[in-house]
């Protein structure tokens, strides 16, 4: 087994590990989120008397592990938790994948890079027998057949 197919093997390993055991970066994204989650539900189960109050709680808090989660995940595009729970739901299933992602990328770029150099290989040991094949015999080397526009 090669470097490459070594690389694209864990990197495979790692993405269905990673199903069933989030990284800890993916936990941790979303015990942040959770806490403003859960203010929010709290706040949307409110009889009416107290629900006013614990929707700016909920706001606050929010807006708390809003700033906790931009330190913790500078790698997210927006780290602004809703204040609703329905939007803030959403917000973690899309800031958890963005974060798997962001842990992915290296082993998706060792991959792509291996790959591209043993593209790069290959051409060159064609290109090297095409040129061994024109000096060994004197038969044009083949060319790829081009559509030309009329």
């Amino acid at each position: 087994m090669d470097e490459l197919d070594e690389a694209r093997r864990e990197l495979a390993d790692l993405t269905e590990w990673w199903k069933t055991e989030p990284p800890r970066e993916v936990r941790d994204v979303q015990r942040i989120i959770d806490v403003a989650r859960e203010a929010s539900e709290k706040a949307e189960h409110a009889n009416p008397f107290t629900r006013g109050w614990l929707r700016h709680a909920a706001e606050r808090t929010a807006a708390e592990q809003s700033q906790l989660l931009k330190q913790t995940a500078p790698w997210l595009e927006n780290t602004t938790i809703p204040a609703t729970y329905a939007e803030a739901n959403a917000f973690r299933t899309n800031a958890s994948k963005a974060t798997l992602d962001h842990m992915r990328k290296p082993y998706e770029d060792r991959v792509r890079r291996l790959n591209r150099s043993r593209f790069n290989e290959r051409i060159k040991q064609r290109l090297a027998e095409n040129i061994e094949t024109a000096k060994t015999t004197h038969e044009p080397i083949p060319q790829p057949h081009h559509r030309h526009s009329r």
